[in-house]
């Protein structure tokens, strides 16, 4: 089973943008369980300066969002549409990291992280099937940086694996609903916390939106940080 499908196999002889929506489906899924579970704080980042996201011990500094924003820019395809607005990018990016070290602490929590060996057995049957560059493509419209990719097919693994773990041979429906709890749970137990200059949480609707007095991420601050 693949990392944008919820379940079932891959199609056969599906088309680009079919795939590029079963993609992008699958994460947008794996981020909205997420966004719907998490209760994020908003701590200052002072004494952690240079950070954009900080998951308990675990952090994403601004310069390496900055690298991620624009590996996706230059991944995409050439026909490509764009992802919106950098601030809306920034935000899938973070979510998602966010998500992976929550996953990540819930697997280890039930000894079912997905292992070096499976992450890339899964990215060699992704290559095998849609081509090194393809994937890469794929991956770009799905925001997710070439350097993300395997810590995206290690979440989306580590989930199943923990999904199961709690709900053996459930549905999906009742898989997600025996996770979502333990999102909120570890959520807590790590403390998350995202620098101003990308936005606020909005703790009622779960997700990082622009700040009251404007101050938000922009693309010049993205540049500057990447030169930095």
């Amino acid at each position: 089973m693949g990392p944008w499908r919820a379940e079932g196999d891959y199609a056969r002889d599906g088309s680009r943008k079919d795939l590029v929506g079963e993609f992008v489906k699958s994460k947008l899924k794996f981020v909205a369980i997420a966004a719907a579970a998490l209760l994020l704080t908003g701590c200052s980042l002072a004494e952690k300066a240079g950070a954009a996201v900080v998951v308990g011990t675990e952090r994403m500094s601004s310069s390496e969002l900055a690298a991620e924003y624009q590996s996706v820019l230059d991944a995409l395809p050439a026909d490509s549409q764009g992802l919106g607005s950098p601030t809306q990018v920034n935000r899938t990016i973070l979510q998602s990291y966010v998500y992976s070290v929550v996953v990540n602490a819930i697997g280890v929590e039930y000894g079912v992280v997905a292992t070096d060996a499976q992450v890339a057995a899964e990215r060699a049957s992704l290559e095998e099937k849609y081509g090194k560059d393809g994937l890469l493509e794929v991956a770009a419209q799905g925001a997710i940086a070439p350097v993300a990719i395997d810590r995206t097919l290690r979440t989306s693994l580590t989930y199943r694996n923990v999904a199961e773990k709690l709900v053996p041979g459930g549905t999906t429906e009742e898989q997600d609903a025996a996770v979502g709890p333990k999102l909120i749970e570890f959520a807590k137990k790590l403390g998350v916390e995202i620098a101003p200059r990308y936005g606020q949480w909005n703790a009622e609707n779960i997700v990082v939106e622009d700040l009251a007095d404007g101050l938000s991420v922009s693309q010049a601050a993205i540049l500057a940080a990447a030169q930095g």
